[in-house]
């Protein structure tokens, strides 16, 4: 079957391999909406990340037009819903959702083994609902899009609640994004991760193509934030303003010694007093005397 379906696709195979990339100039975005669906109403309050997705040597196309490769795509992260578990919040989007899924139908009219592909894909996503979607939306002057590639995923919403913390603290180093397409396809299957690849993608009929599979981890390097000069530092007094420390042991440490030594600071000061007061009086003495002989 695997044969089978290289022949039919030029050499393309399904790989195993993982698609990596490096995730680099984030945007934080947090939205709330409420979307009523007949007598239920659904409340999203939403962690969103936009930025760009980099892989480092594969790249991806549609399979035969080569010549339209693409290494860089804008990336879209948010959070699952905060009412159900992960599990249910990717069956009930991929339910929501199947009119942009790559369902066989769109594939009627291909080669009888990529048709029966598709539909074999199809059935493991449904199985297992995908959690992240690589695609090429075709132009639309109506809506202002330029055709062009993407990738969207959903991560739990503690995991990216985590990422959110490090982020606004400004810890965020390398960043790193894994992915695991069903029924992901490759120019060669057989080489080994330091040979790029070609990611090829099935182009159905009137509309894009689509990669659909699960994020397999997403990782970043915390940066340890330098701690900056204590701004509560004063300098040091000049040397005739020091106060002297008691040493450990000493009179002074004591709460007796500190009494007697405040004791002493007292009668010094009183003798300063009484000093400077007889001092006065005796001044005060001989402008009267040379008053009486002027």
């Amino acid at each position: 079957m695997a044969e089978e379906l290289s022949d039919v696709l030029g050499g393309y195979g399904v790989t195993l391999r993982t698609f990596r990339v490096e995730v680099k100039n984030l945007k934080l975005h947090r939205s709330y909406s409420a979307k009523r669906r007949s007598e239920e109403t659904d409340v999203f309050d939403e962690i969103t990340f936009h930025g760009d997705a980099v892989l480092e040597k594969d790249s991806v196309a549609f399979i035969g037009e080569e010549q339209n490769k693409a290494q860089e795509f804008p990336l879209t992260i948010r959070s699952s819903g905060n009412s159900q578990s992960f599990k249910e919040y990717l069956e009930k989007e991929w339910r929501q959702h199947q009119d942009i899924a790559p369902s066989s139908e769109r594939f009627k009219s291909a080669d009888p083994t990529i048709y029966g592909f598709v539909q074999r894909v199809a059935k493991r996503l449904t199985e297992d609902p995908p959690s992240a979607m690589l695609f090429c939306s075709p132009s639309d002057w109506e809506l202002g899009m330029e055709e062009g590639w993407a990738i969207e995923c959903v991560l739990p919403r503690e995991a990216l609640g985590r990422f959110q913390d490090d982020f606004l603290a400004r810890r965020i180093g390398r960043c790193v994004l894994s992915l695991d397409w069903v029924g992901g396809l490759v120019n060669d299957r057989h080489a080994p991760p330091v040979i790029p690849v070609t990611w090829g993608v099935l182009k159905g009929e009137d509309d894009g193509g689509y990669l659909c599979g699960h994020v397999t981890g997403f990782g970043w390097e915390v940066e340890q934030q330098e701690v900056p000069a204590s701004v509560s530092s004063v300098p040091l007094p000049p040397a005739d303003e020091t106060m002297a420390v008691a040493a450990p042991g000493s009179e002074a440490e004591s709460p007796a010694g500190n009494l007697r030594l405040i004791s002493r600071e007292v009668a010094r000061l009183a003798r300063t007093v009484k000093t400077g007061f007889a001092l006065v009086l005796g001044l005060m003495g001989l402008l009267l005397l040379f008053g009486r002989w002027l």
